[in-house]
């Protein structure tokens, strides 16, 4: 299954991200940015399957949450 991750810049915003994607039926969850994608300070990613990528940018939108980057497996 491919995974496709979205670096957001707190847990809070990750937090909120996921959230709006789990009310809409999307399974989201959070970890830590690795270092080798991680462009600098804390980061947090929410990965989603790689299917649910529009869904993941309109949820963001909606939010007003700013992805860093976005990336597949590391």
């Amino acid at each position: 299954m491919a995974y496709i991750y979205a670096a957001i810049g707190s847990i809070t915003s990750a937090t909120r991200l996921s959230r709006k994607l789990s009310q809409a039926g999307i399974n989201a969850s959070i970890l830590h940015t690795p270092a080798a994608v991680n462009k600098g300070g804390c980061s947090y990613s929410v990965r989603v399957r790689e299917r649910e990528r529009g869904a993941l940018m309109a949820a963001a939108e909606s939010l007003g949450i700013k992805i860093r980057s976005m990336y597949n497996d590391v």
